[in-house]
């Protein structure tokens, strides 16, 4: 294998089965092959649109590609894509990036905005290196939503060590001692709870409006703060009066399309990242 080769092209294995689990490939092989390449060498790969949710797993590979390189082209494929063109239930991206110096004599390198077709197949140019994620569609919605620097930011709660589902702190039935009620999972119907014997981590004393984080979008209103949460679901903090508002923007069709264009993985329906930057009143625009 060449040590510094200028071009790498490639369409790289996603993951492995090992024993008990699937082990993400394809993060490792794109993160090798950049510091493979030559100073100005070009990565041509087809993979996963993980690298730009901005999650906690990919937002560093995010940097590296983005903001540290020049990332000159994206097409994205949806799962429909993928389905036809590889006969696999995937999205993916195809992309063309070059390995640049951070500086050149003591100069930063100047970065080019970023060419992008979207799931649509609309055309867009952004500038990637000022962004720590990229949505798939619906750019100019996403844009209007974002917070202004003089503008308040959603107050979302999202942090899997309070109540982890698997932390010794919290169980599935309810007890003497296992008694503070935990929103896991929220369906059409109801909550479907856990519960701990510890409500001094987070959430609880808070009133909220409780969102799932799973497959499926669905509210809750907590207006005493009686319930913690767990990581398959996340609170908004607002003001009592808007909390109808806030549920009824959340299970709007709207907001149920903007999230698929914004999802940053396939096993949420909801990209937090990016929702974090929403303004504090961003219901507005979906009621």
């Amino acid at each position: 294998m060449l040590k510094n080769p200028d071009v790498i092209l490639g369409n790289p294995p996603y993951s492995k089965k090992t024993k008990d689990k699937f082990v993400i490939l394809w993060t490792l092989i794109t993160n090798l092959a950049i510091d493979m390449l030559n100073d100005g060498g070009i990565l041509n790969f087809i993979h996963p649109k993980g690298w730009r949710g901005g999650g906690d797993t990919t937002k560093k590979l995010y940097r590296k590609m983005a903001v540290d390189n020049q990332m000159w082209y994206i097409e994205m494929h949806d799962i429909d894509d993928g389905k036809r063109m590889f006969n696999a239930a995937t999205d993916f991206d195809l992309y063309v990036m070059e390995k640049t110096l951070p500086n050149f004599d003591g100069v930063p390198t100047l970065k080019v905005d970023t060419q992008i077709v979207d799931y649509e197949k609309q055309p867009h140019i952004i500038p990637a290196q000022d962004r720590n994620y990229i949505v798939s569609s619906a750019f100019d919605m996403v844009e209007n939503l974002l917070a202004k620097p003089n503008e308040e930011k959603i107050h979302l709660i999202h942090k899997r060590s309070m109540y982890g589902s698997d932390k010794k702190h919290v169980q599935k039935e309810m007890d003497n001692e296992y008694k503070y009620p935990l929103v896991d999972t929220i369906t059409q119907e109801e909550p479907k709870l856990r519960f701990t014997n510890d409500n001094t981590k987070g959430f609880f004393g808070s009133p909220k409006v409780i969102v799932n984080y799973g497959h499926g979008i669905n509210a809750f209103i907590d207006e005493t703060g009686d319930y913690g949460v767990t990581q398959f679901s996340f609170a908004i903090l607002d003001d009592k009066k808007n909390f109808d508002n806030i549920k009824k923007a959340i299970e709007s069709d709207a907001f149920k399309h903007l999230a698929t264009c914004i999802c940053g993985s396939s096993m949420k329906d909801i990209n937090l990242t990016v929702m974090r930057d929403f303004r504090k009143d961003f219901w507005k625009m979906f009621i």
